[in-house]
């Protein structure tokens, strides 16, 4: 297949740039760009160049991307002669018309011309799906953060591609560098003055740099001039190349921006965005900047950027492919999902997206109400878009009741009870619901952490309700449905990911069981898929969680021996880490979560005898939060009256997940004692759990916190709270459980000594 490119040259520099950095040539460069010209010049001249190229080359098909009249143009052409259209970064989508301008005019332009649409994330496909274009979508990730990436590495390769910043960015070492770029029409005049008030205001604090590469637009220059006053941290630059904007990005601490592209490329490089007043379309989530607020808005935490892989749509292995057993096709095939909760949703989606129609089953109402609506009830990176763009295309609903199907996922919590004995009657209702529509040739697949033995005993609940049915394990070969166990594998922020790039581990009641899963997980998963038994898939999962909490309380325990000893555990971890095999994992308040807290006691359980070792870390992690409890009340009430916030809810990082929390469970147990002197700040809380609020607990925001609280206890080490500069928090009395601080000052006295180290 022959390929020309064609470029119009609009921005003749940059794409210089680009073009050289890459090493290409195009085959046809148009030279379009003209100083000063209007959008009706620009578009004609478009119209009539590009409408030449394609007469004389007579293109089978015809592909957009990049500036948005040229793509505008490009498929309008195209579609004047009859040629099929593809749209790169098809889907991008503000809602205002307006904003920005003309550039979301000119992509919904594109829309109904082309027939493929290769979308960045799947909020553009969603957006398309509200425009009834659902046929020829596929999400295939980020070009333009590719494009970073490789970019980027190169510049490491090559640092003189990049050199010419070298002496600013060692002027300003030891400072948090703020990259300012603005340039937008909408934001000309007050807009833009605001913008320059702020940066005024971020680069009266001593710590913070500001390098601004001002655009030559008059509408810039003139106003930064009258209300920027000059300042040596500040930088005022020309327009930098693109490799070097690339290295700038990559060496600030945060980007302040009116650009759509650079709010993509900054998050990509794990930089926050505080963004300019308007909106943008952009395919990444960031921070909010709406009244050109002080620095300090910069500790909303941002999301990660997913890794810079393209995902076409052939990525997903076809129905019989890898030696797997016939299954319906992906457009046909039935499934439902039980349980829309922290695992069942993202689950529920993914298998959505691979063209499947999905039905998930929740006993709550107002999640099935949300899921209907597009919208998610859990916090999960990209989760929303995801689940926004599959119930848009119809491929996923959710509902009270459940129907016929060809594939069930249990995906329901396995809590244990007072006494840790294992809980699984969720699992059984489950089942029990699905007995009702269950036919020949379906299958049905546990994925809810379980003791081992549980799969058998789903086959055996079903045979007992269903015995028109032949079930595996009986019936031999000839069984009517299969019936496996897949545990779930993945990490909270991680989600969506994980549950594709992931090793499975398969367990069938009878190896026939097992093969006819691995055919529907190989739809989905990329990574690689085990086969196994049922009870040794069960095992597997409690041994992967118990393995983790055994050594998350050596770490623990650690703590607790460095803290009477006086020595920094943090310290001693990190270099006892330095052995190549030494990995000593972080202590904490405690363990938490829907697994590691949890799957251990299943083992303890089921073999008392033999566990002793699993059984004590259980009890080292559970004794730890006690610790820390007490811990800070002995610091409180060393100091009557003074407020508390305790920062965190979560059982881990930037996630809103506060199941078996011991963070929830300090908490709680300091506003038992000491009522509202207490405030929590959780920024992935919009309310607190009533148990918090009925003792007069309030919650509030780390500025709040910082201005009003003398004692800070850091319970989660959420990114929010890590931002906090040392000046904010220096006379802090501050009991740090995850040493997220390790510059905060030695206590004034020693009373206040209670400085915990993990």
């Amino acid at each position: 297949m022959d390929v020309v490119t064609c470029v119009t040259a609009q921005h003749r520099g940059l794409l210089d740039q680009v073009l050289a950095i890459a090493g290409l040539t195009p085959d046809v460069d148009l030279d379009l760009m003209e100083p000063g010209q209007s959008l009706d010049r620009l578009t004609a001249r478009l119209l009539t160049a590009l409408g030449e190229v394609m007469d004389r080359i007579a293109p089978n098909r015809v592909i957009v991307q990049g500036d948005t009249a040229t793509a505008m143009v490009g498929a309008l052409a195209a579609y004047y002669r009859k040629i099929p259209v593809a749209h790169v970064e098809a889907g991008l989508r503000s809602g205002d018309i307006y904003h920005p301008w003309p550039e979301e005019v000119n992509r919904r332009i594109v829309a109904p011309i082309a027939d493929l649409h290769f979308a960045p994330t799947e909020t553009a496909a969603a957006a398309l799906a509200r425009e009834n274009v659902t046929k020829g979508v596929h999400v295939t990730g980020n070009t333009v953060i590719d494009a970073l990436h490789w970019t980027r590495a190169r510049i490491t390769e090559q640092p003189d591609l990049a050199s010419d910043l070298a002496p600013l960015l060692a002027r300003f070492a030891g400072r948090r560098i703020v990259l300012v770029t603005t340039h937008r029409r909408e934001n000309f005049g007050d807009g833009m003055a605001a913008i320059g008030r702020a940066i005024a205001r971020i680069a009266a604090r001593p710590d913070v740099a500001v390098l601004f590469p001002i655009h030559p637009n008059p509408n810039v220059a003139a106003v930064m001039d009258a209300v920027l006053p000059a300042a040596p941290n500040v930088a005022r630059i020309a327009p930098l190349d693109y490799p070097h904007f690339i290295r700038a990005l990559d060496a600030c601490t945060i980007a302040l921006t009116d650009s759509g592209g650079v709010q993509e490329e900054a998050p990509a490089l794990g930089k926050p965005v505080l963004r300019a007043p308007r909106a943008s379309s952009a395919p990444t989530k960031r921070a909010s900047f709406p009244k050109c607020s002080p620095f300090s808005t910069t500790r909303r935490p941002i999301p990660p950027w997913p890794a810079p892989t393209i995902r076409s749509a052939t990525v997903m292995p076809a129905a019989g492919s890898q030696g797997s057993s016939p299954m319906v096709s992906d457009s046909e095939l039935k499934v439902v999902v039980l349980g829309l909760g922290y695992i069942g949703l993202p689950t529920a989606a993914v298998i959505a997206r691979t063209g499947a129609r999905v039905l998930g089953v929740d006993v709550t109402p107002s999640v099935v109400e949300t899921v209907n609506s597009g919208r998610v009830h859990i916090e999960e990176v990209d989760l929303d878009g995801l689940v926004s763009g599959v119930v848009a295309r119809g491929s996923l609903r959710a509902s009270l009741t459940i129907e016929p199907a060809d594939v069930f996922v249990i995906a329901v919590p396995t809590p244990f009870a007072d006494d840790h004995a294992p809980d699984i009657r969720f699992v059984l209702d489950a089942a029990t619901t699905i007995a009702a529509v269950l036919k020949a040739g379906d299958t049905v697949i546990l994925e809810s952490t379980s003791p081992v033995g549980t799969t058998e005993r789903v086959r055996d609940l079903l045979a007992q309700l269903r015995p028109d049915l032949r079930v595996p394990g009986r019936a031999g070969e000839a069984a009517d449905v299969a019936i496996a166990y897949c545990p779930e594998r993945v990490l909270p922020g991680r989600i969506l990911v994980e549950l594709i790039d992931n090793d499975r581990v398969i367990g069938g009641i009878t190896p026939r069981c097992a093969r006819k899963a691995l055919t529907f997980y190989r739809r989905f998963v990329r990574g690689a898929c085990v086969t196994t038994n049922a009870r040794a898939a069960e095992m597997t999962k409690l041994t992967e969680n118990a393995f983790r909490d055994v050594n998350i309380a050596f770490a623990n325990e650690l703590s607790l021996v460095a803290d009477t000893m006086g020595v920094d555990v943090w310290e001693v971890i990190r270099l006892a880490n330095r052995h190549p095999r030494v990995n000593i994992l972080q202590p904490g308040p405690g363990v938490g979560g829907h697994c590691i807290a949890v799957d251990p006691w299943f083992l303890v359980h089921a073999d008392p005898a033999n566990t002793p070792l699993i059984r004590t870390a259980r009890l080292v992690n559970d004794g730890k939060t006690d610790h820390v409890i007490a811990q800070a009340a002995a610091l409180i009430e060393a100091h009557p009256g003074a407020p508390v916030a305790c920062l965190g809810l979560a059982f881990k990082a930037n996630i809103d997940d506060f199941r078996e929390s011991p963070a929830l469970r300090v908490a709680q147990a300091l506003s038992e004692r000491f009522g509202a002197r207490v405030s929590i700040v959780e920024p992935y809380a919009d309310r607190l759990p009533p148990a918090l609020e009925a003792h007069g607990a309030t919650l509030i925001d780390i500025d709040t916190a910082i201005d009003a609280c003398p004692i800070m206890i850091v319970l989660v080490d959420h990114d929010v709270f890590r931002s906090v500069p040392l000046e904010e928090r220096a006379d802090k009395l501050v009991l740090d459980t995850r040493g997220i601080w390790p510059d905060q000052p030695a206590p004034r006295s020693p009373r206040d000594a209670l400085r915990l180290a993990g």
